[in-house]
């Protein structure tokens, strides 16, 4: 199905290019499929040559696609990990969460004394032995492309003993924790910072040392404003990127 461009002021070739795009992050259109040619996105979308031209060109820059003698346009192989939000954007639209041709490796998971950020998330006892449930997961694509440790409340683990086992899972950890306690993923925010990497993330993302990384952290709150998940994503140099895109209302100035 393709976008209604009609009395829309953001620039058609940006929607046909998003459009685009967001089926290649929720793996819609594999790495080595074609992307439609500039003759069908002027069928499809009813634009001119020059906008479907602009269209994969945008495409291009952002590495994601590349033009094959005799084939057309495809879609590039995965060079870099997916930032936070086309993480989410697959999760929403689809049950597994490694992108295409990726395999996760679960190294822990079990019940730990939860460090003092985690306490915060999840309202736990600040004096207290509290504990939280650690869930350690290392992402490959060849090399290891990312590190992440998913923390959730404690009871969780007594309601979906499922995550306690070291098996990848078929669906995102917010939705196990959402089934078991019966409520609703409403808001996802993110923080991101570079920083040096510490020595287990050097060991799991084989990196020398000293190596900067980055570093996402990912809270998923319910409608009640109460914290679902919290996330800390490691990524090595030049394997992720995050951008953001803002249309800016000439309405408004």
């Amino acid at each position: 199905m393709t976008p209604d461009l009609a009395g829309d002021w953001i620039p058609k070739y940006v929607r046909i290019a998003n459009h685009i795009r967001d089926q290649i992050i929720r793996g819609e259109i594999q790495p080595g499929d074609p992307v439609p040619s500039m003759r069908q996105i002027v069928a499809n979308w009813g634009v001119s040559m020059p906008t479907a031209t602009r269209a994969l060109a945008a495409l291009r820059a952002d590495g994601l696609v590349e033009a094959r003698p005799g084939i057309g346009t495809v879609v590039t192989r995965p060079q870099i990990a997916r930032g936070g939000h086309e993480r989410h954007l697959v999760v929403q639209r689809s049950t597994r969460i490694s992108a295409p041709a990726t395999r996760a490796e679960i190294v822990d998971s079990r019940l730990v004394p939860a460090p003092d950020d985690v306490r915060a998330a999840f309202g736990l006892d600040q004096d207290g032995d509290a504990l939280a449930l650690r869930r350690h997961r290392i992402t490959y694509n060849g090399s290891p492309r990312s590190m992440s440790v998913t923390w959730t409340h404690p009871e969780v683990a007594q309601l979906e003993p499922t995550l306690l086992t070291q098996n990848d899972l078929p669906d995102e950890v917010v939705t196990y924790v959402a089934s078991a306690t019966n409520r609703t993923p409403r808001l996802y925010r993110e923080r991101v910072l570079a920083r040096l990497a510490t020595a287990e993330e050097a060991r799991d993302l084989q990196l020398p040392q000293p190596a900067a990384v980055l570093v996402a952290y990912h809270t998923i709150y319910d409608t009640e404003g109460d914290v679902l998940t919290y996330e800390i994503s490691i990524y090595p140099p030049g394997r992720v990127r995050y951008e953001d895109e803002v249309a800016i209302d000439p309405r408004t100035r």
